[in-house]
């Protein structure tokens, strides 16, 4: 190595590979307990979506890179160029090699969203309240699948999984967007409608932000069930 490794602990092994003509080292080291001096000891709300990436329940909002929709005029071209171009021959190899590294460059944009969010959610907090999301039945649709693939989902959670102390799944039938995070009432919410307003005049307030809100207290609800009912309803407010 011409660098040292950015993290101190006992080194147990290495990995080199190659992905397309970029060599990679990977190491794996012990390390001590992780310092967390920023993170607050509560719990936050995490809605996750394909407009925004993700939304807190503190109000923080992280967009959606949208990578696959950016890069597909680029993925298409190089695709039809690809095809073109007899295969083995030196004009194919160079196509190709340009499409290896246009799909390498939408992976690391993705991934750099989602270790951003989740580490600034693990530095913050100390447990986190999500919906138990079933990725491979939201795949099923057909009209949404390109788009939920690009948002990743399963490594959100992954991730959040392995970063955050306390993780805490919401059933996957619980229906945060259509609730008041005010007063807990049922109302009509269509996809197309980006503004909740409660039926008995709570908001208006963003869908995504009620949502991850709901989501907290009912994380808090499942896993916490000594809580304090004055201490819900503060949440609530």
């Amino acid at each position: 190595m011409t660098e040292p490794v950015r993290f101190l602990g006992k080194i147990n092994s290495v990995v080199i590979s190659k992905k397309v003509g970029k060599w990679f080292a990977s190491f794996s080291v012990d390390l001590s307990e992780v310092s967390r001096e920023n993170q607050s000891g509560d719990l936050v709300g995490v809605d996750l979506g394909i407009n925004k990436l993700a939304t807190l329940s503190d109000g923080t909002v992280f967009e959606n890179p949208k990578t696959t929709k950016k890069y597909e005029k680029g993925l298409r071209r190089l695709n039809k160029s690809l095809v073109r171009k007899k295969k083995g021959s030196e004009n194919w190899k160079k196509v190709k090699k340009r499409l290896g590294l246009l799909h390498y460059k939408i992976t690391c944009v993705r991934a750099d969203a989602i270790h951003k969010m989740t580490s600034t959610v693990s530095k913050n907090y100390s447990g986190v309240c999500i919906e138990d999301l079933s990725s491979k039945n939201m795949m099923k649709n057909r009209n949404l699948a390109k788009s939920l693939a690009d948002a990743s989902f399963g490594e959100i959670k992954r991730q959040l999984l392995y970063k955050v102390d306390k993780v805490i799944q919401v059933s996957r039938w619980f229906p945060p967007i259509k609730l008041c995070s005010n007063c807990g009432q049922l109302n009509e919410m269509p996809l197309s409608k980006r503004t909740f307003e409660c039926d008995y005049g709570f908001g208006p307030i963003d869908r995504d932000w009620n949502a991850a809100k709901n989501i907290l207290l009912e994380g808090i609800r499942q896993g916490l069930p000594d809580f304090k009912p004055v201490e819900m309803e503060a949440l609530a407010n």
